[in-house]
């Protein structure tokens, strides 16, 4: 009996083992993946704690919730700038090594690469994430109050979530011209003043809270707070947060198809990456 094996599937498995070794060739920066959340927790930490020092003791429930929400906010924050950054850049990196047009006659599909791609560095940000935890309740204190059920659903929902704007990233950073100034901007400016990172997002002004709810990484962090900490409303979660992360990932998915389209029509037309 003949077993007809998805070709599709063994691209995806050897992109994606192909991902793992380059990154495991470099532990150091695997390790940097957990300290630097750390190490940008403890300023932000000691700020908060030193600006409401009237109003919060050390210790009271009030000081470990704060640096519970400051937390989860830099955890939410390092898992996004690490995908955006190794997903959102890797069609640019093959393309000026030469290898893109060689994946793309092979897997005659930019986006299978990207998925295969995806998997590896998802699944690598994820054992960070846990990682991060850990260190986060046994060297800094951070008290979790996981709600299971809900911790699952908003991680999975994330994860597709993070995985389709990283996606999407890539396609614009491929074509884009000011492509460093971009990622400067929204990684390092946008979701970190906008997005609920270390502060609500409903402290801002009316216009940009609007703006911040449009941006699914605001909705992340408030449902990620909920169900590792218990900081907010579950009505609110399950009514507003996860609804919208779900329209999100089905948006993104029907955009990225249509980049997709759009991107390998323009190759074959032009017959180089390189000439739009």
């Amino acid at each position: 009996m003949n077993l007809k094996i998805d070709t599709r599937f063994v691209h995806l498995g050897a992109i994606a083992n192909r991902v793992l070794i380059e990154k495991l060739r470099y532990p150091a920066g695997f390790c940097l993946g957990i300290l630097a959340p750390i190490i940008i927790y403890l300023p932000f930490s000691f700020l908060a704690r030193f600006i409401f020092s009237s109003q919060i003791s050390p210790g009271s429930p009030n000081e470990l919730m704060l640096r519970s929400y400051i937390f989860i906010g830099i955890l939410v924050l390092s898992f996004f700038g690490n995908i955006m950054n190794d997903i959102g850049f890797y069609l640019l990196n093959e393309r000026m090594h030469g290898t893109l047009l060689i994946n793309y006659s092979i897997l005659r599909s930019v986006n299978t690469l990207l998925r295969g791609v995806s998997i590896a560095v998802i699944g690598l940000q994820l054992l960070n994430s846990i990682l991060l935890l850990l260190a986060g309740y046994f060297l800094l204190g951070i008290v979790f109050k996981a709600d299971l059920l809900i911790l699952l659903t908003v991680s999975a929902i994330s994860v597709f979530c993070i995985g389709e704007m990283a996606v999407l990233y890539a396609y614009i950073i491929l074509f884009a011209n000011e492509r460093g100034t971009i990622h400067r901007i929204f990684t390092g400016t946008i979701v970190p003043l906008l997005c609920g990172i270390s502060f609500s997002a409903a402290l801002l002004p009316s216009p940009l809270s609007i703006v911040s709810f449009l941006i699914p990484i605001t909705h992340i962090a408030t449902a990620l707070r909920y169900a590792l900490t218990g900081i907010g409303e579950l009505s609110s979660v399950l009514k507003v947060n996860l609804p919208c992360l779900v329209c999100f990932v089905l948006l993104l998915f029907f955009v990225n198809q249509r980049f997709h389209d759009i991107v390998v029509t323009r190759f074959r037309t032009h017959g180089k990456w390189e000439h739009y």
